[in-house]
């Protein structure tokens, strides 16, 4: 253990002679945030940025000079000429100042205006290859709502308002969710064969495959996986057919269109998406696991069936790995 920390503590010092060594050496490169940031770098496609003109940002050490035509600098005025610039301004003033008393170095962003008609994400490219300059970049415009930037192909994508509102677009083309998370859809059941829905229901691996005595495991009537529920292929029926005699089975469908809520709620939260067809759902790479919690002859709720089982489900769906439980159930009251 005393050896550990000994060689812990050399290693410690070592990446700081290493780092310290490295700044007296000479300029080191700053990494820009779109080499490192988990969100989708900036591309000429996905962006919205002004034609003309880019930012840069020199290095703290590097002093322009203001009285030259542009930053005095021989290695990055020779880029500039190139690209025809007309003129190179400061964007900050020298001394910022913020109420603390602390001051603000900005004094090194400049506008780099020119009229080549080269790309100006070419031209930022290269020169942040310049040893002077820490980074260059055209110079971002943002619109105030960007709700159709990744948006999908889906049939009734356009109708659906909701997500317009939670700005869906925009957060898919960060997220769409996993197929490692598992999302318990704890209500009337869900239709497994529906086309929008069949691609992404959940597999209990437990399940799945040859028994080893000829048989498959999903249909040979036994609980292969030993954690109570038989053949429990893609979820697990709570309510039976019957709800004055609930016997539970392995088909957690509906089989009316009275129990269609669970397998609407199924869509919103993973319908296959970008797919040319049906609804667009919000974590559209998750698998839905469908666990029916009401009886299929019950319509005591207004011609629709209770949640009966609600309970047994959610204890149901999180002991087979869900991360995310949906009970879109009614009424507000306390029961306590």
């Amino acid at each position: 253990m005393k050896t550990n920390k000994i060689l812990l503590t050399l290693l410690f010092c070592l990446i700081l002679f290493q780092i310290s060594f490295g700044a007296v050496k000479g300029f080191k490169k700053q990494a820009h945030i779109n080499t490192y940031s988990p969100f989708n770098k900036k591309t000429v496609e996905n962006s919205h940025y002004l034609p003309d003109r880019v930012i840069v940002k020199l290095q703290k050490s590097v002093q322009p000079n203001r009285k030259s035509r542009f930053f005095g600098i021989s290695s990055v005025d020779k880029v500039l000429e190139r690209f025809s610039v007309s003129s190179v301004e400061q964007i900050f003033p020298d001394r910022i100042k913020g109420k603390n008393g602390k001051e603000l170095f900005m004094t090194n962003f400049y506008a780099v205006n020119f009229s080549s008609p080269v790309d100006p994400f070419s031209f930022a490219k290269e020169l942040s290859n310049l040893t002077e300059i820490e980074y260059a970049e055209p110079w971002f415009i943002y619109p105030i709502s960007d709700i159709t930037s990744c948006r999908p192909n889906d049939t009734f994508r356009n109708y659906q308002w909701g997500l317009d509102k939670i700005l869906a677009d925009t957060a898919w083309c960060i997220e769409q969710g996993d197929t490692n998370v598992v999302i318990g859809i704890i209500d009337t059941g869900v239709q497994l064969d529906h086309p929008d829905l069949q691609s992404n229901i959940y597999i209990n691996q437990g399940e799945w495959g040859s028994d080893g005595f000829g048989g498959s495991k999903q249909n040979n009537g036994i609980d292969d996986d030993g954690n109570g529920y038989i053949d429990d292929l893609h979820g697990w029926d709570f309510g039976g057919s019957d709800y004055h005699y609930p016997i539970g089975d392995n088909n957690p469908a509906p089989v009316n269109t009275q129990s269609a809520h669970g397998t609407h709620v199924a869509g919103i939260a993973s319908a296959a998406t970008n797919n040319g067809a049906g609804v667009s759902g919000v974590g559209y790479k998750c698998k839905i696991l469908p666990v029916k919690t009401s009886s299929d002859n019950d319509t005591r709720s207004g011609g629709y069936p209770y949640i009966i089982y609600g309970f047994e489900g959610i204890l149901y769906a999180a002991s087979m790995g869900a991360t995310v439980i949906n009970c879109s159930w009614g009424r507000r009251r306390l029961t306590v």
